[in-house]
């Protein structure tokens, strides 16, 4: 069947076929369901759509109390933030294993698990010395600590400098050079430099807080999401709906503004059982 069709039908189909599978292999119904419910209930809702490191596009739901995000006048609040993120939790063993940690950096790694020794159902029986062994160990006392980490997109402009013109033969050049910052003319004016602003977006991990900061990985991120006739404009890989936000970002969810309503139903319900009781029948007594 694919044989008979044109390039841009083949093309298409193709096209259907992967995206179904995308939607498919990310469980999609179950995530709408639950997103739907959060903007129902809460009057927030939020995923993170990324390229994983072996090139999959993943669809991951985000719980509202973990979303972090920028002040909005839109619904949809990453459409013109610069920067959005997420707060989850790891354990030591899983951020070790996650992450490109040096054994020379150990020790950040202790340090966070001790600040959070009390914290997360981690157990308080590390000592407050960090053992140097433990840099070459297979395996340490706090491995299983559960702690929280964060991860942040940033949106930027990054400087590119060119150089445009033409060489010696007549032929035209254009090279990249990121040392070139200023417009000038070079080559007798045959050749000039230039720089471009395009947006660019920075990604990172970090793990603890302000009392025992540790980043774990922080970049210009891969895999970019694009947008634009000639794909200047990088788009936010979180999704953060408010309905109906108009610069508060304090809008009330549906179930929170039918509150009100459902309690004048259940007084009036009251007062009627109330009014009866205190007005039974002739011959009869109401308990």
């Amino acid at each position: 069947m694919i044989l008979s069709l044109n390039p841009d039908e083949r093309e298409e189909m193709i096209l259907r076929e992967t995206i179904d599978k995308v939607l498919s292999d990310n469980d999609i119904e179950s995530k709408k369901k639950r997103f739907l419910s959060d903007a129902f209930q809460t009057n927030f809702g939020g995923y993170h759509v990324y390229t994983d490191r072996r090139g999959r596009i993943k669809v991951e739901y985000v719980s509202p109390e973990d979303c972090l995000y920028d002040s909005s006048k839109e619904e949809l609040l990453t459409d013109v933030v610069t920067y959005a993120g997420k707060q989850s939790t790891m354990t030591i063993g899983e951020i070790r294993d996650s992450f490109e940690i040096s054994e020379d950096k150990e020790h950040l790694l202790y340090k966070l698990a001790y600040h959070y020794r009390t914290d997360y159902g981690n157990y308080s029986l590390i000592g407050n010395t960090f053992n140097p062994e433990w840099k070459y160990a297979s395996v340490r006392p706090y491995d299983d600590y559960t702690v929280p980490v964060f991860h942040i997109w940033k949106k930027t402009l990054k400087n590119v400098g060119y150089l445009e013109g033409k060489d010696s033969y007549g032929k035209f050049v254009f090279d990249i050079d990121k040392d070139i910052s200023v417009v000038e003319e070079r080559s007798e004016g045959r050749k000039r430099t230039g720089v471009s602003y395009p947006e660019t977006a920075y990604e990172g991990w970090f793990a603890g807080n302000e009392k025992c900061p540790v980043v774990l990985e922080w970049g210009e991120a891969s895999n970019q999401f694009r947008e634009g006739a000639n794909k200047e404009k990088v788009i936010c890989p979180y999704v953060f709906f408010m309905p109906d936000n108009r610069g508060s970002m304090l809008e009330s969810s549906a179930v929170e503004k039918l509150i009100g309503e459902i309690e004048q139903l259940d007084m009036s319900a009251i007062k009627i059982k109330m009014a009866i009781t205190k007005h039974p029948p002739v011959g009869y007594a109401l308990d």
